[in-house]
């Protein structure tokens, strides 16, 4: 398991705090807002109008489409200016934190892919038709 931190642009990237959580194929975000007493306004923190251009930075290989599990809204990475990126506004709409979870679409596959680069006989001609994993924990290497 690995923690990766998230890197936040725009103009209230000071007021906030991210990280990625990837363990094998799977990845989650946690966002949360920090120091918003400091800017004295009393609007809670949802949404477009509060986070403007606010955006976070999300790096190639964790995924461009997630589950908030504290709202239950799917989100989608979007393409700003700089590069691929989570817009603030949608992520944190209707609740001010947010626990993204990488939807499954991808991850057998990508979990498929891991277990076949380690040579896993779970994976091949007589392996089942749809990868439900197998019992031997592949973890992703070190660099």
């Amino acid at each position: 398991m690995e923690y990766r931190p998230l890197e936040a642009r725009g103009p209230l990237a000071a007021h906030l705090c991210a990280f990625a959580r990837v363990a094998d194929a799977e990845v989650s975000l946690t966002v949360v807002p920090i120091h918003l007493a400091g800017r004295r306004i009393d609007d809670p923190p949802l949404g477009p109008d509060y986070w403007g251009d606010t955006w976070l930075a999300i790096p190639d290989g964790l995924g461009a489409r997630f589950r908030n599990v504290l709202a239950g809204e799917s989100i989608e990475v979007g393409l700003p200016v700089e590069g691929c990126g989570l817009e603030l506004g949608r992520a944190l709409a209707g609740f001010p934190v947010a626990l993204l979870v990488r939807t499954a679409e991808n991850q057998d596959r990508e979990r498929r892919q891991v277990h076949r680069d380690r040579g896993c006989p779970c994976v091949g001609p007589r392996a089942p038709r749809r990868f439900r994993g197998c019992r031997r924990r592949i973890r992703p290497r070190r660099s």
